[in-house]
């Protein structure tokens, strides 16, 4: 009999300990759709706790992009709940689901739901000259198209010189092709143009790059002389062409990288077919080739030689040396600031430079909001919402006037160490049912408090005692996770002030945390006992809607219903003092500190019960004062603090045994 308990014991226990969180499935309920679209989806696990709602995390992640779920607060259970994705453009393919929770920490399910990826194959005809009115086939996957004029918006946009076509009508097609009649204009540029669509009624374009060439324009640059030059030189540089007439309008002369930098030239003499330009290469200009360009008037269509002109120059290496952020580590979920140097580079450069953070692991990404340039070679990148994935982030830096690699990259700049970030709100009396008894209501945010005994821990610590009083009972809010009432039993010897903390609160990525309360907790028995602090004020600022603790021995006549006094900041006057006597009645010495917002020189003055004054010490705010006894006889005194002038900011009772 005692071998069959004790296996049916083992068994039951070996299945609690076996018991895991995981997810189980994830179904969509639509599938599959396309970037731009939204996706709802329902997940549901195994020994897991969504009962958090809005405070778990949960994220769809394809590849090196991470999108933020919203979850359905109305469908949330223990073991279920669904989660509405706003798929962004450009993302598609295969997502894994990361889901983190303040109970269970982080858990993931991989190919969860997939997203199509909309593309163009093919355009036909994809040459088309100045003047000429044709009608352009465009063909696609998982492009949606739909029927009639309204299935789609399409242009053409040549990233060169900045110029659009828009078709007049578009025919319609079926779901993947669809015609449109494109009319080229006269004086349209020569060059390639990308074809654009937006399909059906997606907010997101779908890109064929030089999908569309325009024959226009004919003239063209023959010869430029000299087509050498080196940084700091100045000479003069003539550029000769046919079929091109410079004398027509202002000109416009420059040389283009292949990365779209540009130096400006200034014409000083102009024939019908040449212009010369006296030009000084600037120091920092790259090395390399150059294309030579010559616009009639801004705006026009470009005369260029592509390679026209080489830059001897010595290319200074672009590298990022030092980052350092704050806060060290990073938290999910909030704002991050990055300090970055580096060499051969030109923060300077403002919004044309761009700042990534990527997590080495799962790819999860995230930009900066803004970047503020310290000098040449330091800049301060901010980023309002770090990722919700733990671990190691590269910092990727876009860069593109460096004579080098436009991405620069900085291997395991920022460790992500939690995703959550538990606060206590409020803590206020609540009606306790046993007399002798303290319950507190604890509100809060990132605490989900249904994990009871079990996983938290709440107790009150006194900063000068170090006494310890151990809540039990810990008792969730049946209407919101976030708040609970938890008990306390004190005796009359722990009459004082307490911090209050919440240990053991899960912050993700596997850590807890000790949570504390901005605020003193003041517990006020009745009839404490003698070694009780005579009197004990707080105040958490200068406004009259700050909250106040305060504790008393019941010498001014006090006796208070509940162990826990809340006062309105009126009540306390304004000096901004928490004075502290202990003990309190003495034998040969006692403690006095006082402690303010700022430290100031203070005056203790003793009295007898006759006024006469039998003592006066002069200390600072926010020190310990030890008086001594010396030969003053047992009895009741009356102490004062005074500030340096001698104004009185605090009055007691000091008994001596």
């Amino acid at each position: 009999m005692k071998q069959t308990l004790l296996i049916l014991f083992l068994c039951c226990w070996g299945g609690v300990l076996l018991k895991g969180q995981s997810i189980t499935s994830v179904v969509p309920s639509q599938n599959p759709v396309r970037g731009g679209e939204v996706l709802t989806v329902n997940i549901s696990g195994s020994g897991t706790n969504f009962s958090a709602g809005s405070a778990n995390y949960i994220a769809a992640i394809f590849g090196s992009t991470s999108v933020h779920g919203i979850v359905d607060l109305n469908t949330v259970t223990n073991t279920n709940m669904d989660v509405t994705f706003y798929v962004p453009c450009g993302v598609c393919g295969n997502a894994d689901l990361s889901v983190t929770t303040p109970a269970n920490g982080q858990m993931t399910y991989a190919n969860a739901f997939s997203v199509s990826c909309g593309q163009i194959t093919s355009v036909n005809p994809n040459v088309g000259t100045v003047g000429q009115n044709l009608t352009v086939g465009i063909s696609g996957t998982n492009m949606n198209f739909g029927q009639g004029s309204n299935a789609a918006w399409v242009y053409f946009y040549d990233p060169a010189t900045g110029n659009y076509l828009f078709p007049s009508t578009n025919p319609g097609g079926t779901s993947n092709s669809i015609t449109v009649d494109v009319n080229i204009p006269q004086g349209t540029c020569n060059g390639s143009y990308d074809v654009i669509v937006y399909p059906g009624s997606n907010s997101c374009a779908i890109t064929m790059p030089n999908a569309f060439d325009v024959i226009g324009n004919t003239g063209q640059i023959t010869m430029v002389n000299p087509d050498t030059i080196t940084p700091g030189q100045t000479l003069p540089i003539t550029i000769s062409g046919t079929g091109v007439n410079f004398q027509q309008g202002s000109l416009l002369v420059y040389f283009r990288k292949s990365n779209g930098q540009r130096f400006y030239a200034t014409a000083s003499n102009v024939s019908a077919n040449s212009v010369t330009v006296n030009y000084t290469t600037p120091n920092y200009m790259c090395g390399g080739s150059y294309d030579v360009c010559v616009e009639q008037t801004p705006n026009t269509c470009p005369v260029c030689f592509e390679d026209g002109l080489y830059v001897n120059a010595q290319n200074v290496p672009a590298v990022i040396t030092n980052v350092t952020s704050s806060p060290s580590p990073a938290q999910g979920g909030q704002s991050l600031v990055l300090n970055i140097s580096g060499t051969g580079i030109d923060f300077t450069q403002g919004s044309s430079m761009y700042f990534m953070l990527r997590n080495t692991v799962t790819g999860a990404g995230v930009g900066s909001s803004f970047s503020a340039p310290i000098s040449t070679n330091e800049v301060m990148a901010y980023f309002n919402s770090m990722p919700y994935d733990c671990g190691n982030y590269d910092l990727e830096v876009y860069v593109p006037n460096t004579c080098s690699n436009n991405i620069l990259t900085y291997n395991n700049a920022v460790t992500v160490s939690s995703t959550l970030n538990p606060v206590l709100y409020s803590v206020y009396p609540y009606p306790s049912p046993t007399a002798g008894q303290l319950r507190l209501r604890l509100s809060g945010a990132n605490i989900d408090f249904t994990q009871g005994s079990s996983m938290l821990s709440v107790r009150l610590v006194s900063p000068t005692t170090g006494t310890v009083l151990t809540g039990s009972n810990i008792i969730p809010s049946n209407f919101s996770n976030s708040i609970a009432t938890v008990d306390f039993t004190p005796s009359v010897n722990d009459c004082g002030y307490y911090n209050l903390e919440v240990m053991n609160v899960p912050v993700g990525c596997g850590g807890t945390t000790t949570v504390g309360y901005h605020r003193l907790v003041g517990v006020n028995i009745r009839h404490c006992a003698s070694n009780a602090p005579s009197s004990l004020t707080t105040h958490s600022g200068g406004n009259n809607n700050s909250i106040v603790s305060k504790v008393n021995d019941g010498l001014d006549g006090l006796e208070g219903e509940n162990d826990l006094q809340i006062l309105d900041a009126t009540d306390v006057g304004s000096n901004g003092l928490l004075v502290q006597v202990f003990p309190n009645p003495m034998d040969e010495e006692t403690t006095i500190l006082v402690e303010a917002e700022e430290q100031k020189v203070l005056n203790f003055a003793l009295y007898d019960v006759l006024g006469q004054q039998v003592k006066q010490v002069e200390f600072n705010s926010n020190e310990r004062l030890q008086v001594n006894r010396e030969n003053l006889p047992a009895g009741m005194y009356i102490y004062r603090i005074l500030d340096a002038t001698g104004n009185p900011l605090h009055v007691g009772k000091l008994e001596m045994k």
